[in-house]
């Protein structure tokens, strides 16, 4: 209860600091999810996935999943972690490695759910990059190397995405 009070005390005084402001969300979320009010840790995380228009909303969402796997509701969770991973994989590079841990946990809880996660790769459409024909698109023979490496990635065990050492 404590920390509830001392999250929402942070709330009132961070709409200025995006990321505070965030962080105190999730500690929020956090406290009501410690107190069993997991409607209002819900809508916490809700507020979460929406705040800065969506800056957070991988965070919330993954968040919002593990909750509702947590508490038995197994196929709205699914459906949340599936929706995370898919938008994910349609981000730039740049964009996607904000919040690799949560994509991962996503992922990891899916499987614990008894469910195949998505694939990064499966979700690219390679072929939309040679379709205009014009400056700068991909030749045919360029995809299917694409498709190739990807596979044989895949078939390794490898992540889809280059994590870089990460």
């Amino acid at each position: 209860r404590e920390a509830q009070t001392a999250y929402e005390g942070v709330l009132a005084k961070t709409e200025d600091d995006t990321f505070l402001h965030a962080r105190a969300l999730e500690g929020a979320a956090y406290a009501l999810e410690a107190q069993k009010k997991i409607p209002d840790a819900l809508k916490r995380l809700e507020e979460l996935s929406s705040f800065d228009n969506g800056s957070f909303k991988t965070l919330g969402d993954y968040h919002r999943g593990r909750v509702l796997a947590a508490t038995g509701q197994r196929e709205p969770a699914i459906k949340l972690l599936q929706g995370l991973i898919k938008a994910s994989a349609a981000k730039s590079a740049e964009e996607s490695e904000r919040f690799t841990v949560e994509v991962e946990a996503a992922q990891t809880l899916l499987e614990e759910l008894g469910v195949k996660a998505p694939e990064k790769s499966s979700d690219l459409d390679l072929s939309a990059l040679g379709a205009s024909g014009g400056k700068g698109a991909i030749s045919q023979q360029v995809i299917d190397s694409l498709r190739k490496q990807i596979a044989a990635q895949q078939a390794k065990g490898a992540p889809a995405h280059g994590t870089n050492g990460k």
